[in-house]
C-alpha cells in the first residue's frame, strides 16, 4: 500500500505545488480498489498459533499478523504499514529489514506479548542476529543490536 501512496503523499510535503497528474488519479484508483476488496481478515482466537511477517522495500515498511487452522490455511487478522522517512530511506537494506520487523512486533504487540509466535523474514541474516536462540556477532550495527535487545522480551521463533 505504501508504494501505492507514495505519488500521494510526496503532494503532502512542504513547499510542493499541488498539481494532479493522470499518475496520481490511478494511485488513487488503486488504493480505493485495494481497501475495498475482500482481504479475508479473521478475528483474534488466543488458542491458535501467531505468525507474524514483515517486509521493507525502497519506500516503506509492511506487517500482517496471522493465524494458523488446524487445516493449514492462514489468514490474517491486521495489517500494518507506513512510509520510510527521508533519513530511514538511507538505512542499508539488513536495517530497513530489521526496522520492518521490529515495527510488526511493536505494532501487534498487545496480540503477541507473553505469547509464543512465529516472525518470518526474507532477510536470512536477521534470522541469527534478531533470533533470541543465539548470540549476536561481535560486528552488529548498534541499531541492529538495539532492536535485538528490544525484542528478547518476546517469546518468538524466527524463520
Amino acid at each position: 500500500m505504501h508504494q501505492i501512496r507514495a505519488l500521494l503523499d510526496a503532494l503532502l510535503k512542504k513547499n510542493v505545488p499541488f498539481n494532479w497528474p493522470e499518475d496520481c488519479q490511478k494511485a488513487l484508483d488503486k488504493a480505493k480498489n485495494v481497501l475495498t476488496s475482500p482481504l479475508l481478515l479473521t478475528h483474534f482466537d488466543p488458542n491458535l498459533e501467531l505468525i507474524v511477517a514483515a517486509d521493507a522495500s525502497e519506500y516503506g515498511i509492511g506487517a500482517v499478523i496471522l493465524h494458523r487452522f488446524a487445516d493449514g490455511t492462514e489468514k490474517a487478522i491486521s495489517h500494518a504499514s507506513r512510509s520510510l522517512t527521508a533519513t530511514e530511506k538511507r538505512y542499508g537494506q539488513i536495517e530497513k529489514e530489521g526496522h520492518a520487523l521490529v515495527y510488526a512486533v511493536q505494532k501487534f504487540h498487545r496480540y503477541l506479548f507473553g505469547r509464543p509466535f512465529i516472525l518470518l523474514t526474507d532477510h536470512k541474516p536477521l534470522v541469527t542476529i534478531l533470533g533470541n536462540k543465539k548470540g549476536l556477532p561481535p560486528y552488529t550495527a548498534n541499531r541492529l543490536l538495539r532492536w535485538s535487545e528490544d525484542m528478547t522480551s518476546m517469546k518468538l521463533l524466527m524463520q
